[in-house]
């Protein structure tokens, strides 16, 4: 079976319910709509994260709470005659470091494998109480042994974050365990991890070993869908989606597009190395400017996302999925807009619709492209640096957003309330000494004595702080997702204490 690895794909309220290449005829359906759901009479077992983390209420709501609803959702979706069995772990212990030696035992076989008993799957699930550890090597060994010895199996992972026992020397490595399973496909997808470069990496090798999907969802909407997508993996495949379309994405060179194609089955034609060219490729127009695919363009209205968005639908549908959750986006008078779908290969997708007045956002999809169509990020370097000594001072973040002034504030009010500049000259506070508009931002505390430094990064709508002196842990940097370019290059210390580059 092919790899195919597809990261930080945004996913629709829809249920995929034909397997389709970009051109070819599909059906979607609403979640709960007859008929059921069609998928692969594959057998699978589903894992499901019920650890301390995915108590976190920024889902928006709670983490877990959405994920029972994927989970149900899809469970009632299914056809009754589909084998699927169910596999937790966090739910017995808390997580006190007293506890990780039993956390990393903490794994329950809850449904075992069989055909659906919906009732009985569903009050599970909502039964289930988060609040322990993530032992995800054991859970794939335990899944991987209540699925057949022969034959198409599958496993299903739904997580927020990274196994907590491999590295403590407590429970096997994910991926070790994924290299070793033999005949079954993991399929993971991360929830809410978008900055969490440990357990994207985990996941994406987890799913890399196996031959299965890695897929990300940052919202529930986004999690309701892509667990039936997830069981439809040669649909996924076929689908234009963040990482490309069948295999070749904006960014690749003419050579890497030609290599791509081939592992993806397809054939791609002769390009000339210079100038605009425009090629055929399957049932989309691929544009290469100067040896470079910059375009991904749907020759048949029946094109469709791997989110199920497809030309006819309202482009509200493609602003709640891939809209800001509280700014709406700003299309042109014509009915253009550009939404970033990974800012780590610099894709988005211009989408273009009839709008039923001008600048309003409603109105029919006519075109879906994807794009390497990303606004270069805007970068202030204050010099002076802007130091930040009350409330007053942040109007002099010129160019900052204002929720990063407000990060400002809130951190200022805590350390002062700490009287953390006692002793200091007046007037003492948060430096602020660079600041990216894709959500970047360099400072200190500008402490007298014992100066803390400060790495500030937006991850999924909000702002997370990395405080270290005087160099970042690698590791520590690495969680964040902080890219090695932005404000580099860095120095970090390594596990041995050692001060290495950062290559992220």
């Amino acid at each position: 079976m092919s790899s195919w690895v597809v990261r930080r794909v945004v996913v629709g309220v829809v249920v995929l319910l034909a397997l389709s290449a970009c051109g070819g005829e599909s059906e979607t359906r609403a979640l709960g709509e007859e008929p059921e759901l069609e998928v692969p009479a594959v057998p699978t077992v589903m894992v499901l994260d019920a650890s301390a983390s995915m108590l976190a209420d920024d889902a928006p709501g709670v983490r877990f709470e959405a994920a029972q609803v994927a989970v149900t959702s899809l469970v009632d979706a299914l056809p009754e005659e589909h084998e699927l069995g169910l596999v937790v772990y966090g739910t017995e212990t808390g997580t006190a470091e007293s506890e990780l030696e039993a956390g990393c035992e903490d794994v329950s076989v809850l449904v075992e494998l069989g055909p659906l008993d919906k009732a009985d799957y569903t009050s599970t699930v909502d039964s289930l109480e988060p609040r322990g550890f993530t032992p995800m090597g054991k859970a794939l060994r335990t899944a991987a042994a209540e699925l057949p010895g022969e034959g198409e199996r599958a496993i299903v992972i739904v997580s927020d974050g990274e196994d907590h026992c491999g590295a403590a020397g407590l429970g096997d490595d994910p991926c070790e365990v994924a290299a070793d399973l033999e005949g079954i496909t993991v399929h993971t997808v991360g929830f809410k991890t978008a900055g969490n470069t440990i357990a994207t990496e985990q996941l994406d090798c987890v799913a890399e070993k196996t031959g299965g999907l890695a897929l990300d969802a940052a919202n529930p909407a986004q999690l309701e869908a892509r667990l039936p997508a997830v069981l439809n993996p040669e649909w996924a495949a076929s689908t234009i989606q963040p990482a490309g379309y069948r295999g070749v994405r904006p960014g690749m060179t003419v050579e890497e597009a030609t290599l791509a194609a081939e592992a993806a089955g397809e054939e791609l034609p002769e390009v000339e190395a210079t100038g605009t060219v425009e090629v055929v490729y399957v049932d989309c127009t691929l544009v290469f400017e100067d040896g470079v695919l910059a375009r991904v363009v749907s020759d048949n209205e029946d094109m469709q996302t791997i989110d199920g968005v497809r030309v006819g639908d309202d482009i509200t549908e493609a602003e709640e999925l891939y809209g800001l959750a509280d700014t709406p986006s700003t299309p042109t008078d014509e009915g253009t807009v550009v939404y970033e779908v990974d800012p780590d290969l610099g894709t988005g997708y211009e989408i273009a619709y009839k709008p039923k007045a001008a600048g309003e956002l409603a109105g029919e999809i006519t075109q879906i492209i994807l794009c390497l169509c990303l606004p270069e990020p805007e970068e202030v370097t204050f010099d002076p640096a802007v130091t930040v000594a009350s409330s007053a001072d942040l109007g002099k973040l010129v160019g900052a957003s204002q929720d990063f002034k407000d990060l400002i504030r809130e951190t200022l009010n805590e350390l002062q309330g700490q009287g953390a500049w006692e002793g200091c000259p007046a007037n003492s506070g948060i430096n602020v000494f660079r600041y990216r508009s894709d959500g970047y931002a360099l400072g200190d505390d500008g402490h007298c004595e014992m100066e803390t430094r400060y790495l500030w990064a937006l991850r999924d709508g909000v702002w997370v702080a990395l405080d270290f002196q005087p160099w970042p842990g690698c590791d520590q940097l690495r969680e964040v997702g902080w890219p090695p370019e932005v404000f580099g290059p860095w120095e970090c210390f390594d596990e041995s204490g050692e001060l290495v580059p950062y290559t992220g």
